[in-house]
């Protein structure tokens, strides 16, 4: 990867430097979506401002949560790109299988569709 971006625009990075950018942007969009779970907390992804009362805010800033101010004006810059990247996307349960894996035939595909049909309370 750092091979790939000092080729890019003539700037010269290092593993340290990309691995701290990486951090960097996985905490910002940890901390953003912590924020957007919260009642009264909106978003406007056209103009990427977040929309909230002012009790709003300061109910989370009575968090003592200083670096959460930093939203207030002006929310995630690229938020839904870093979602493709940092959100969990995992499958768990009786539908998952490895990569590794052959794909299920089409009985295996049916015997693991009647597992999830029937393995808990749907309403």
């Amino acid at each position: 990867i750092v091979k790939d971006l000092n080729k890019g625009d003539g700037k010269t990075y290092t593993m340290k430097q990309v691995k701290q950018k990486y951090h960097r942007l996985r905490a910002n969009h940890r901390l953003f979506s912590w924020l957007l779970g919260h009642t009264g907390i909106g978003w406007d992804a056209e103009t990427n401002t977040v929309t909230a009362i002012e009790e709003t805010w300061q109910n989370i800033f009575r968090l003592n949560l200083t670096f959460i101010s930093k939203f207030s004006k002006k929310g995630c810059e690229h938020y839904k790109p870093l979602g493709i990247i940092f959100n969990k996307s995992t499958t768990t349960g009786v539908l998952h299988y490895a990569s590794m894996q052959d794909p299920p035939n089409t009985d295996e595909e049916n015997e693991l569709k009647e597992k999830f049909l029937n393995a808990g309370v749907h309403i």
